[in-house]
């Protein structure tokens, strides 16, 4: 079927081609041009006890451009259960001067039926949505808890957002959004835009179907891209040796690595940002055979940025190591960079190339840059190489040293043996 100026001559703002009350009902191959305001719109609320369900495929709607109007090709309400596949959606830019509400390609909140709040569900798959100002706009205001899932979609050149949605969270994986480092807003691309509550890792890296899941974390021994550190790391060879590198982004994390791998960053630590949010350290090492290569690492609130325990075979190297603690952060130590051994001897221990700066605690706690062992330790380090390294502002409390029950501490650049009491047995061994 070809709809063509369905309209209303009261308002500029009406006009609807298809409304569906009730039922299962289908709208397949067809044409929506010059329609005043909505080409399908699955209306619950005006029939009492309707059950509204249905499919939308294989249709074009071409929306009017520019101007004081409205235009979606689809307005889908509460409580109504949706598959729209395979559509091509452009073109949908017009904005109400009335009170400057804006286009979509489609629609999906649960403003109706009004004042019930009925969940939808909404599957997009397979379609082509591009030249509108939001593609797919979900959410009517932050208490709309639609359920929408939009995969495998060409989400391109809209001018807003390509996914927007005010609240309800919704799964934008495995789209293209018109360019291969993903989508900007929320992402971390240059593609369309991507609003907070809108879940968009992996996404295609070229049109469907031809694109393949990207993100930017790969595994790069195994070939597979995932959305987090954390994951990559997780679904890593247990056996050790995958070596996992991080792209262009910056990421809130606090990364636990339990096996031998490598973590590096694509282009280096002016790209790539690592930021634990103070409950632990930004990195915390627990197995051997680790390299930490090319990141900014960063840990406000927290005491430290790489922390190892019992390992050997660590290098930590080329990172920038700042914004560690605060002066918020009193009565605890603060080591940037902190090596230890409580419960055996660990050997070739590599810290290089760092940058450490800007680290500062408040009362009663002393700060380093870097910290290996403890003379409360019985377990040697052997094997110790610390070089090439910049250390710069570490900064403790400005109170008199052991002023009061908390008072200043000590600033160091790098500590080795570090213990009030050289009660323990432990040492290091050929340090250079």
């Amino acid at each position: 079927v070809a709809f063509n100026d369905i309209k209303h001559s009261a308002s500029p703002y009406l006009g609807i081609a298809v409304q569906v009350q009730d039922g299962n009902v289908d709208i397949t191959n067809s044409m929506f041009t010059n329609i005043g305001r909505i080409g399908a719109h699955y209306r619950n609320g005006v029939i009492p006890g309707a059950a509204i369900s249905g499919t939308y495929a294989n249709n074009m709607y071409t929306g009017k451009g520019n101007g004081d109007w409205l235009d979606y090709a689809m307005d889908i309400s509460g409580g109504v259960t949706l598959v729209v596949d395979n559509n091509t959606v452009s073109n949908n830019t017009g904005v109400a001067t009335s009170d400057g509400s804006t286009s979509a390609g489609f629609l999906a909140t649960t403003y109706f039926p009004a004042g019930q709040n009925l969940a939808n569900d909404v599957t997009f798959t397979n379609n082509n949505i591009s030249a509108n100002t939001t593609g797919i706009a979900v959410g009517f205001d932050g208490t709309d808890n639609s359920v929408v899932v939009a995969n495998n979609n060409n989400i391109a050149g809209n001018t807003d957002y390509g996914i927007f949605s005010t609240a309800p969270l919704v799964d934008g994986t495995m789209n293209w959004w018109g360019d291969a480092t993903g989508p900007a807003g929320e992402g971390q691309g240059t593609g369309d835009s991507v609003s907070e509550f809108v879940d968009y890792c992996p996404w295609l890296d070229a049109e469907d179907p031809a694109g393949n899941p990207v993100s930017n974390i790969e595994n790069l021994t195994q070939g597979t891209f995932h959305c987090s550190i954390q994951d990559a790391v997780d679904n890593a060879e247990i056996a050790g040796g995958d070596i996992i590198q991080v792209g262009d982004i910056t990421v809130e994390e606090n990364v636990v690595i339990d096996k031998g791998l490598t973590l590096q960053s694509a282009n280096g630590k002016e790209f790539t940002t690592i930021s634990g949010d103070g409950s632990s350290p930004t990195i915390s090492i627990q197995a051997d055979d680790v390299t930490v290569d090319g990141f900014t690492l960063t840990n406000p609130g927290g005491t430290n940025a790489v922390s190892s325990n019992n390992n050997s075979n660590i290098a930590i190297k080329n990172n920038l190591v700042t914004d560690v603690a605060g002066a918020s952060i009193t009565g605890t130590p603060v080591h940037s960079i902190v090596i230890t051994a409580t419960a055996n001897t660990i050997d070739n221990i590599s810290i290089t190339d760092n940058m450490v700066m800007d680290i500062i605690a408040g009362e009663g706690g002393s700060v380093s840059a870097i910290t290996v062992g403890f003379s409360t330790n019985n377990y040697d380090v052997t094997n110790l190489v610390i070089d090439g390294n910049m250390i710069n502002n570490i900064d403790a409390s400005t109170l008199p040293w052991q002023s009061g029950p908390s008072g200043g501490k000590g600033a160091y650049g790098i500590l080795l043996n570090l213990g009030a009491n050289a009660v323990g047995t432990g040492k290091i061994i050929d340090a250079q």
